[in-house]
């Protein structure tokens, strides 16, 4: 890892070599191409450029390699065509990322811009052997720039934009980045054979994990078959591996996939870590004993991992199995996967209570509302967005949507009464999109229903947002996934475009998942599907934006910057200057 505090032991290039690389990318800034663009560098010369501020907001950007193919210059390129802002120094020991779309490193250095290059033999993010203005990228090569030095990412070149848990996202947003079209063709689908898939899928890698429930025997009332974890590949279906994870019951809990490992709970009470590459068991943690065991998913972090569980403690474990801490939430987490923001915990119970604490198992804030929160929570624009749902015995009668604010817990607005729901919201657009037992319902935040899209069966399971458009499932025996416009501002909004009901017809119960194109989802007839295709990206052919046009008067300034700065670099070559080591 390459320290501010460890310049002085970097490999180091020549001065010219370095005045270089630095005018290079004060012409980009300038809006000025590299000379290879006009005196014959290589045109297919690209090289991928990931910009990964958290694990819900990260681009990708593909850039032209010139005569200087550093780093630094691809992600000046990289920045001017996402339109994301790029602060860095410049000094005789090289470049040094100060800052990037508007997320700057602290002057503690407690943590910096972590440079990362993507190793295709081994399929990982790895630390780059030198600093910015030092590495040489090649045809084909990826970099990523991230914010913290202790995970690498999950997207990568294989995948660029990943579902590694439930709701795509520690926010629990359900909105799949990326502008690629998803296609209604079948491309695959894998029979597991082994009971309903009642979990949201997790992909990353080029991998699809899913859960299945196991088979029941009603007649000698055991499992012929026990649950199981399976990997898929996300291009073919084929199956890779399968582990066993429970001795019975229903699973729900949904897979997270993080650092070369996939996380999933169990009905019996256990969180389980198994090898993303080969599934081999790595170790297994028991929650307290409860009739539902662990039914909501793991939210996994650089520093732990974190589960709601059914005896109604929040565990904080470490990434090798370990507890870190617990807290009582004041009653048990039924299918309500916690949210994360900002460094903090948003988690709700089956008692109605809710809780915002810190990632060391502090309390910042919490309430109580009527009902039992058995929706995940989520996070948008520096709200939390909480259902709860009113029973009267064993029938829901109806469901509340809480808005507050995610600092202190106050209120936003009044309450949204809803029809009873178990799906979790989305908000895109200024709009919440949730179902319930009669179809898709959008709202205005301050109530207003704009309108319904009805359906056969009831929508329990979360709907999904991707390039303007929303999917959702219906978890009926005719069990079908319907595709309509979520575009807020367009004639698109509210239309049905197609849907697809896979066979043999079954129950769904479980979210989809989108990445790169393609939506996954699983059924009760045990089998899981994968539809799509790239198709027409929303910003052009190449999916990337348009490079940034200077003005005359920046160009101007730009090259006086040039020219100022070669003046003041010789003239301190020639006092022999040196500065610190």
């Amino acid at each position: 890892m390459i320290h501010p505090a460890h310049w002085g032991s970097r490999p180091r290039t020549h001065c010219n070599a370095r005045l270089a690389t630095f005018l290079t990318a004060l012409l980009l800034l300038a809006g000025i191409p590299p000379a290879s663009a006009a005196t014959g560098g290589d045109p297919q010369a690209r090289a991928a450029v990931l910009i990964f501020l958290d694990d819900s907001d990260y681009h990708w950007a593909d850039v032209g390699l010139g005569t200087d193919p550093s780093a630094l210059c691809a992600t000046v390129s990289a920045c001017g065509q996402l339109g994301i802002a790029l602060n860095y120094s410049m000094s005789q020991w090289g470049a040094f990322v100060t800052g990037i779309g508007g997320l700057k490193a602290p002057e503690d250095f407690s943590w910096w811009w972590y440079l990362l290059l993507w190793n295709g033999t081994k399929g990982a993010w790895q630390e780059a052997p030198v600093g910015a203005g030092d590495l040489r990228l090649s045809a084909g090569d990826s970099i990523c720039w991230c914010p913290n030095s202790s995970a690498p990412p999950v997207p990568n070149p294989v995948t660029r934009y990943p579902w590694p848990c439930f709701r795509g996202n520690l926010k629990n947003s359900g909105i799949a980045p990326g502008n690629t079209t998803v296609l209604d063709d079948l491309k695959w689908t894998a029979d597991l054979a082994n009971g309903p898939v009642d979990t949201t899928p997790a992909i990353a890698g080029g991998r699809v994990f899913v859960s299945t429930g196991g088979i029941y025997n009603w007649t000698t009332m055991s499992y012929d078959q026990p649950p199981h974890l399976y990997a898929l590949n996300a291009t073919t279906g084929e199956r890779l591996w399968s582990a066993q994870t429970s001795a019975a019951g229903w699973q729900v809990s949904s897979p997270a996939v993080r650092n070369g490992r996939v996380i999933v709970g169990t009905s019996d009470g256990k969180v389980l870590a198994f090898s993303v590459e080969t599934g081999t068991p790595l170790w297994s943690f028991s929650t307290g004993p409860s009739p539902t065991g662990v039914t909501a998913s793991p939210v996994v972090t650089a520093g732990a991992i974190h589960i709601a569980a059914g005896d109604g403690n929040l565990y904080a474990i470490s990434h090798d199995g370990k507890q870190m801490w617990s807290f009582p939430l004041g009653g048990p987490a039924y299918m309500s996967t916690p949210a994360l923001w900002d460094g903090k915990l948003f988690a709700g119970t089956d008692n109605g209570t809710f809780w915002c604490l810190g990632l060391n198992g502090t309390p910042v804030w919490n309430l109580t509302v009527d009902g039992k929160i058995r929706c995940s929570p989520v996070i948008a624009s520096g709200k939390v967005y909480i259902i709860a749902t009113i029973y009267e015995g064993w029938n829901a009668k109806r469901s509340l949507l809480h808005l507050r604010y995610c600092t202190n817990g106050s209120q936003s607005s009044a309450p949204v009464v809803l029809p009873a729901t178990t799906s979790s919201p989305v908000v895109f657009g200024g709009q919440i999109y949730v179902g319930d037992n009669s179809g898709l319902r959008v709202y205005m935040a301050d109530g207003a229903q704009i309108r319904v899209t009805p359906t056969e069966g009831p929508v329990q399971a979360s709907p999904v947002i991707h390039g303007g458009e929303l999917f959702f499932l219906e978890n009926s025996c005719n069990g079908t996934l319907h595709v309509i416009g979520a575009d807020t501002r367009g004639e698109n909004s509210g239309r049905a475009f197609w849907n697809f009901t896979p066979e043999p017809r079954q129950y769904i119960l479980g979210s989809p998942a989108i990445t790169d194109g393609f939506l996954f989802f699983g059924s009760d007839n045990g089998r899981v599907y994968c539809l799509g295709g790239p198709g027409a990206d929303a910003t052009g052919p190449s999916g990337e934006r348009q490079p940034f046009q200077a003005s005359a008067a920046f160009i101007a300034t730009g090259l006086l910057m040039v020219a100022v700065l070669a003046v003041a670099v010789v003239a301190r070559r020639r006092r022999g200057a040196r500065g610190p080591r």
